[in-house]
């Protein structure tokens, strides 16, 4: 039977146990009531602006993959109880926090997830597979199995991934997004951002000593969260091959305090780590630092559907604040398919970026219509 997992903002005025049950009672209800004729597309719409105790950014409906269900002709009607998962969590808001091992420059930035800025993330990053789904359950998974006790050591599991891939097609991204889908299912984390270059320049006067204390503070941290990610991008940075000759014996060093630190971590449970890196062919990152790796999945940019997606999106955007015009929505889906075409091959970023430029080259100011924007790109 397919399940239907609701992630529930909460708005800051629902605090206590009791005002919590309301809410999710009132989700309840509303889909028992409304599971019972035809689904309506508007769903999510309707019930975030039927129920109290919402936060404005509205309800998410995932399937059992944790994906966001589009359509919901899946789903039994009417819909039993036992098939509905209601997660409340609260949106955080507060800034970034740096955090420096030594007094220093910044090793780390703290962000408590899930948070407001990283909200829309999820559902703006479009990809030919089914990379964020599976990178998703994959870490919901592992975290299961180390709540209920599972020996680490026999299974070979360190809660450690590796997102690959040229640059601009969106790794980063993903890793946030992950991030915060992790911490609306599971109510809260923290997300630990390690800035490797901060660590790199560090290496060649004070060797591993600043990785060691870096990893403590991880350690420290995790302590007060069910979940926490840490998020290490460019980690080729950090994790070079020690086969490389021209590598000096601080550098040796350095590479091995990672390793031993990310030994360390993988027995916290509720602990993930994400890494992102641009080269891994050519034996520029370390082996052992790959076979650590739960799993490295390479992040390839969007298909011609994907990049259709991308441009609709930033369209609407523009035309939200007047920019762009849509005098037929007939037409302009069919440019989209035509562009989404000549586009395929290119990053989110390169996407996004092109239909600005091309606004901005055909004269920018207000009004300007979306299909002639559409025509003028990459043609």
């Amino acid at each position: 039977m397919t399940k239907l997992i609701i992630l529930a903002p909460l708005s800051p005025s629902v605090r206590t146990p009791s005002q919590i049950s309301d809410v999710t009672k009132a989700i309840t209800d509303f889909l028992n009531i409304i599971s019972r004729g035809p689904w309506p597309s508007t769903i999510k719409a309707d019930m975030t602006a039927a129920i109290d105790g919402l936060d404005e950014t509205g309800l998410r409906l995932l399937g059992s993959d944790y994906e966001d269900l589009q359509t919901f002709t899946s789903l039994p009607s009417p819909l039993p109880p036992t098939s509905i998962d209601i997660r409340p969590f609260y949106l955080r808001t507060d800034s970034p926090e740096p955090e420096s091992c030594d007094d220093t420059d910044p090793t780390h930035t703290l962000l408590p997830l899930p948070h407001l800025s990283l909200s829309p993330l999820y559902s703006t990053l479009h990809f030919p597979n089914n990379i964020k789904s599976t990178v998703t359950s994959y870490l919901l998974n592992t975290l299961l199995l180390s709540s209920l006790g599972l020996k680490k050591e026999i299974c070979s599991l360190n809660r450690l991934i590796l997102l690959t891939g040229p640059p601009g097609t969106g790794k980063t991204t993903l890793a946030l997004s992950v991030a915060q889908r992790l911490s609306e299912i599971l109510g809260s984390g923290i997300l630990i951002r390690i800035h490797s270059s901060s660590l790199f320049s560090k290496w060649f006067s004070e060797s591993g000593k600043k990785v060691d204390m870096l990893f403590n503070a991880v350690k420290d941290i995790s302590e007060d969260y069910r979940l926490a990610v840490v998020l290490v991008d460019e980690v080729e940075s950090l994790v070079s091959s020690r086969n490389n000759e021209s590598m000096i014996e601080d550098g040796v060093r350095g590479v091995n305090a990672v390793l031993t630190g990310l030994d360390m971590i993988k027995n916290l449970d509720g602990v993930v780590v994400i890494c992102t890196s641009n080269l891994v062919e050519g034996s520029r990152v370390d082996e052992a630092f790959l076979s650590r790796c739960d799993g490295v999945w390479e992040v390839e940019g969007p298909g011609g559907e994907g990049v259709g997606r991308i441009l609709r999106e930033t369209i609407d955007e523009l035309k939200r604040v007047n920019v762009l015009t849509v005098k037929d929505d007939d037409k302009l889906n069919s440019k989209l398919l035509e562009a989404g075409k000549r586009g395929t091959g290119k990053s989110g970023r390169e996407i996004r970026k092109a239909v600005v430029k091309m606004w901005s080259e055909m004269g920018g100011g207000m009004g300007i219509e979306a299909s002639d924007v559409l025509d003028a790109l990459w043609s």
